[in-house]
């Protein structure tokens, strides 16, 4: 928002002018009415409820293309979710395709709510990591059909991820854009002023970057715990710990943001501590494994190959989840928390304003 006088206030947004001293008010108006969406002709009664967890934009809010979007990709992650679970249950355990097969799959469960979650909640950094989530899968699965045994459910399962797949990249990619120039949420749940909503897009960022940090330790969970004599609990202690580990950080992150707690923050720099700690020791386990050899040292590079990434993924989003949350930390006590999260025993009231300036 910006001034140009004492008389005039600019909504870039919007691009339009209004008069705030009552010079140009319409007739039966008084000098004194409050500014509304309603007075330009913007219906926002159903645009967004407030929740505890902020607000979320109402179903006949959404446009064709997020509704193309919502169906078409959660029919396609959930056709082949289901061709996953179908070919754990045909191979043995022994076998890389059950390891892979199982990483995807709750690869794919995350995406679902990327999905969901960033088109309601327009978050454009979860569909930026949907569409990562995605190009990475069917890379994967292309890859797989080409080089490894050749089979029906193989090649159903690759032209599945590339019918829906080109489609999901290609909108999300238009909603990533139209999300990061819009804002219109942030704009709805801070208003329209200016240092508020930096805030908002930090915080929000860096709740993006904490779910995807989440999402690799599970994924380092499930590759850890497997073994070319199949899946178990190498570690009766060190593994569960490590998942719990990451689970703690992940909630400790979004509580310390969420309350604005100190104590909480100080909890969550503790916690992230141990993951570096523990994704070197992985790297150091299974450069050693690789050292040694075993009798299937095809199973061993493949699957170790993609524990290297996903330690090297670990780091990256230890690294930006530390920094963003330092950010994030540097906004505690401005007035963000009753902005956005407002009070949860009146989120769903229907007198609750939606917007107020």
């Amino acid at each position: 928002m910006e001034s140009s006088n004492n008389n005039i206030t600019r909504f870039d947004s919007f691009d339009f002018d209004v008069v705030v001293n009552g010079k140009h008010c319409e007739d039966g108006e008084s000098p004194g009415t409050p500014l509304s969406f309603s007075k330009f002709g913007i219906d926002n009664r159903q645009g967004a409820v407030r929740t505890c967890l902020g607000k979320i934009r109402t179903l006949g809010s959404l446009s064709g293309l997020e509704r193309l979007f919502l169906i078409s990709s959660g029919v396609g992650m959930g056709t082949v979710l289901v061709l996953l679970v179908v070919k754990m249950a045909l191979v043995t355990p022994k076998s890389t395709e059950f390891a892979f097969s199982l990483v995807l799959s709750f690869n794919i469960l995350f995406c679902l709510y990327y999905l969901i979650h960033g088109v309601f909640c327009e978050r454009p950094y979860e569909l930026t990591v949907l569409v990562i989530g995605t190009t990475i899968d069917w890379v994967y699965l292309a890859l797989n059909y080409c080089f490894t045994s050749q089979d029906t459910l193989k090649l159903v399962r690759l032209i599945i991820t590339s019918l829906f797949g080109i489609g999901i990249i290609t909108m999300g990619i238009i909603l990533i854009l139209k999300y990061h120039q819009s804002k219109n949420l942030i704009f709805r749940t801070v208003g329209a002023n200016a240092e508020l909503q930096n805030m908002c897009h930090v915080m929000y960022v860096y709740i993006g970057v904490l779910k995807a940090d989440l999402q690799v330790s599970v994924t380092l969970g499930v590759l850890e715990c497997y073994d070319s004599n199949g899946l178990m609990l190498k570690d009766y202690l060190l593994m569960p710990l490590a998942l719990l580990v990451g689970i703690f950080t992940y909630f400790t992150g979004y509580f310390s943001m969420r309350l604005e707690s100190k104590k909480m923050a100080i909890a969550y720099i503790i916690c992230w501590n141990t993951i570096p700690v523990y994704v070197l020791y992985l790297i150091v386990q299974a450069s050693l494994d690789l050292i040694r050899g075993r009798d299937d040292v095809k199973l061993e590079k493949e699957i170790y190959a993609v524990l290297f990434v996903a330690c090297a993924t670990s780091i990256i989003m230890r690294s930006l989840s530390l920094y963003c949350g330092i950010r994030a930390y540097k906004n505690f006590g401005k007035g963000l928390r009753q902005k956005v999260f407002g009070n949860c025993q009146s989120a769903f009231s229907n007198d609750a304003p939606v917007f107020t300036f």
